[in-house]
């Protein structure tokens, strides 16, 4: 029992050492062309275009390259912040 345990122990270290990450991250910033900084809220669309909500505005990411949006106060174009729950999305 104890070579059992020692040989289940040796194996679970070794698993851990050689593990990858699952995924590859990537951080964006001014340079790639998005200017805001941090995101407060990310939703993907359906067509796989993802929208990061940000203080200066909204951002749009299409994979490849961003395209900002700005909101200025009193251009009649405001934007409201939208509560929602686990799911959104858009159309």
């Amino acid at each position: 029992m104890k070579l059992y345990l020692s040989i289940l122990y040796f194996l679970f270290s070794v698993a851990v050492l050689f593990a990858r990450p699952s995924c590859d991250l990537k951080f964006y910033t001014g340079a790639e062309g998005f200017r805001n900084g941090s995101a407060i809220d990310i939703i993907q669309a359906k067509n796989g275009l993802i929208w990061l909500s940000t203080r200066n505005g909204l951002s749009l990411f299409d994979g490849y390259s961003f395209r900002n949006y700005k909101s200025y106060p009193g251009d009649g174009c405001a934007m409201k912040v939208i509560k929602h729950k686990h799911e959104t999305s858009l159309d």
